[in-house]
């Protein structure tokens, strides 16, 4: 298994702070979902900036094209709330 991190950017810098209900209905959902992989040992860490509209998640992947599957298939992302980049990440230290 390789390490990847994710950067996720808000499509409106409102959306963590003051969202639609809708993007607050799909922010609630890619919560969900990166507590399932999380559940299942793929997230090793999420969570976001709290100066500016930015989170990052840190997983486990086959591939850079699974790790990229994954940001595909998080909710937020699919219905175009956040948008993603994904690169190959290595932990050097881990508390």
């Amino acid at each position: 298994m390789a390490e990847f991190i994710i950067f996720l950017e808000p499509t409106r810098p409102q959306i963590p702070d003051d969202p639609t209900p809708r993007e607050a209905e799909l922010v609630c959902l890619h919560f969900e979902y990166l507590e399932k992989l999380t559940q299942q040992g793929i997230v090793k860490l999420a969570g976001r900036c709290l100066n500016e509209p930015l989170g990052l998640v840190i997983l486990e992947a086959d591939s850079l094209e699974k790790a990229q599957k994954i940001l595909q298939e998080d909710p937020a992302a699919r219905e175009g709330i956040f948008t993603g980049k994904v690169r190959p990440f290595r932990i050097a230290l881990h508390g």
